[in-house]
């Protein structure tokens, strides 16, 4: 997989419109195999301690926090981060709906201001796949968890998304095919993360999308590719508009899920 760039990342996420083309696909064509859905299903898995203090790296649109807004508890410290401030805004705006405080703050995960062993959980919901120094990283969110502390980093699996990635091998498109080459994933998770902590446990979690329509997923496929003309992105909306007039539908299985790495 092509070695991301800081540069890379923030032109991805300089503002919310890649992550809600994304949304869109999944809320539209999504079928839910995991009945909780993504969100109230990744909350189950985090164990809060009482006065937790808790750190969202990466907090995408707040997600996590609207989909389980009745479960939060009244004693958690929340800050929710992002590199991004436009990001950081609308996740601002949509958390006003959940009736609590929050703190909101911009972080780089790789130089985190916090001191040493003062996080009781940090989050990083498909977010460590995306930084450059994925070690340096893990690092600093090490630093700052408590011992006995836990980080919760959700990821996809070496299997995402396959059949997307097969027919766009096919297209000859100039968009990137690795949707399968997660640099941290559900199955090399813990190479990363072995020497750090000392209990880790992997959970996954398989959803399916049957998408129709070829805008949604020409604007998906878009969305996590940079740096493209005009003409470029019309041969992807193209090749979608003719797949659809041939196809009715396409399966996508989407197979994520998310480590839980106790210091």
């Amino acid at each position: 997989m092509k070695k991301l760039t800081k540069k890379m990342v923030e032109d991805q996420y300089k503002d919310p419109a890649n992550l809600e083309a994304r949304a869109y696909l999944n809320r539209t064509f999504g079928v839910k195999k995991n009945k909780l859905g993504w969100y109230k299903w990744l909350f189950k898995h985090i164990s809060f301690p009482k006065k937790a203090k808790v750190l969202e790296l990466g907090c995408g649109l707040g997600n996590i926090w609207t989909s389980n807004k009745e479960d939060i508890p009244e004693d958690a410290e929340i800050i929710v981060s992002d590199f991004s401030e436009q990001m950081l805004k609308k996740t601002r705006e949509n958390l006003k709906e959940v009736k609590r405080d929050f703190n909101f703050e911009l972080v780089d995960v790789e130089k985190l201001p916090y001191e040493t062993e003062t996080i009781d959980i940090v989050i990083a919901n498909h977010l460590l796949y995306l930084v450059p120094n994925i070690n340096k990283a893990i690092g600093e969110i090490s630093r700052v968890l408590k011992k006995g502390g836990v980080l919760v980093a959700s990821t996809n699996s070496s299997r995402y998304m396959k059949e997307l990635e097969d027919l766009l091998r096919e297209s000859k498109l100039p968009v990137h095919l690795e949707y399968t080459k997660c640099p941290f994933s559900l199955e090399n998770s813990k190479d990363f993360l072995s020497e750090i902590f000392s209990k880790i446990n992997t959970f996954e979690s398989e959803g399916l999308l049957r998408v129709t329509e070829a805008e949604p997923l020409a604007n998906y496929v878009l969305s996590t590719n940079t740096g493209l003309g005009k003409a470029q992105k019309e041969d992807v909306y193209n090749f979608f508009k003719d797949y659809f007039k041939k196809n009715n539908q396409l399966e996508i299985r989407k197979i994520s899920g998310v480590v839980i790495a106790e210091k």
